[in-house]
């Protein structure tokens, strides 16, 4: 029962912190939890379903207030839903093959010496001193689509979603506490989408998981998600009108999980 809880855990913290929250948790369960490789991959998967409540629930009143059918809001998720799916789902189901071997999580760290360089850069440029920032409601159909391919690109094994998705909607424009927060309403569609697979390939290959282990995990996952998404917020929003200090921040943050993921 406990290692269904800390499955929760993991997943809960590490989806909304720069790093690769479905491998780490499948590295968990293998490696650590000894559990059979098969469901630990489609579990992994199906803990999204409890990934994508937790940004609802934090994120509930803006939600109420901005999302409703034919909002700026809702073509803003569509359009990256959209956008990610056209590059996610072909890269998973004909490369995967190719690339199932490889762990791409090298990508993170140059990512994270790039923010960190382009953040030294924005501090001492005009760039930093904008008055106007962007966010999901007033940006462009084309800042979408970009930041959605990007978001795609996160199925590749290591990659990490959350990074990638805050640190090009910063260097799209957007304020720091804005990048984090559309990061995170723009993972809901993708990751019940995952989770629904995941659900599904369990029930197709007859594999067996306990209900009450599956509901521990469900519900640690909604919490410590939770936990995860508040600090991150919190963080965003402290340095809400620095991109480049946020940067910095974004990119340190990358390459010290990292590190200490290297030498697990």
């Amino acid at each position: 029962m406990i290692e269904f809880f800390l499955l929760g855990l993991m997943q809960g913290l590490l989806e909304w912190l720069p790093v690769s929250s479905s491998g780490q948790v499948f590295l968990a369960m293998t490696n650590i939890l000894g559990i059979n490789p098969l469901l630990a991959f489609e579990y992994s998967f199906f803990l999204h379903l409890s990934t994508f409540i937790s940004p609802i629930i934090f994120f509930f009143n803006y939600l109420k207030r901005y999302f409703f059918i034919g909002s700026k809001l809702f073509w803003a998720l569509l359009i990256t839903t959209i956008s990610s799916l056209l590059v996610a789902v072909p890269i998973y189901f004909v490369f995967i093959d190719f690339i199932e071997g490889y762990n791409l999580e090298y990508i993170n760290v140059f990512l994270g010496v790039f923010l960190i360089f382009t953040g030294f850069t924005l501090l001492k440029s005009k760039h930093e001193n904008r008055k106007k920032f962007l966010d999901e409601l007033i940006a462009s159909k084309k800042v979408f689509i970009i930041a959605g391919l990007f978001q795609g690109l996160s199925v590749l094994p290591g990659i990490s979603r959350s990074a990638i998705t805050i640190s090009v909607l910063s260097l799209l424009g957007f304020k720091p506490d804005s990048a984090v927060r559309f990061s995170f309403l723009m993972s809901v569609p993708v990751t019940l989408i995952a989770g629904l697979y995941g659900a599904l390939e369990i029930f197709r290959n007859n594999v067996t998981v306990s209900a009450s282990h599956a509901l521990v995990s469900f519900f640690s996952a909604i919490i410590f998600g939770l936990i995860g998404i508040y600090i991150m917020y919190s963080i965003s929003r402290k340095i809400s009108k620095n991109i480049g200090l946020f940067l910095i921040f974004l990119g340190s943050l990358i390459i010290v999980i990292e590190g200490i993921s290297f030498f697990r």
